[in-house]
Parts: structure tokens; sequence; C-alpha cells
């Protein structure tokens, strides 16, 4: 399941994959280029607040 957000506050585009038991795979594209992070059992709410951060130059 993919879940998107579009917006400024989170760069250019934003997605999550659940990568299977509580961990997600974070993908933020930003001007300079491209973020990856995996998360592992971090609620959504700070898994935005880790996507806005890695959006910022």
């Amino acid at each position: 399941m993919s879940n998107r957000a579009v917006g400024p506050a989170i760069g250019i585009k934003a997605a999550t994959t659940s990568a299977g038991d509580a961990a997600f795979y974070l993908v933020i594209k930003r001007a300079a280029g491209v973020v990856r992070r995996i998360t592992y059992k971090v609620p959504r709410e700070k898994m935005l607040e880790l996507a806005r951060a890695l959006s910022q130059p």
C-alpha cells in the first residue's frame, strides 16, 4: 500500500510504502535529488515530521 503527499511542506512529492512488520519505506523527491529512508515502529505523525525535516535543503 502506497500513500502519496504533495505540497510545499513536504518537498516536491513524498510517498510511503509498507515494508512489512511495522516498517515503512519513505521516499521524498526534492529539487536537489531523492531522499530514501526506512522507518521501523514510527507513528505516522512522526514519519510526516521526518519527511518535512528531510525535505529541507
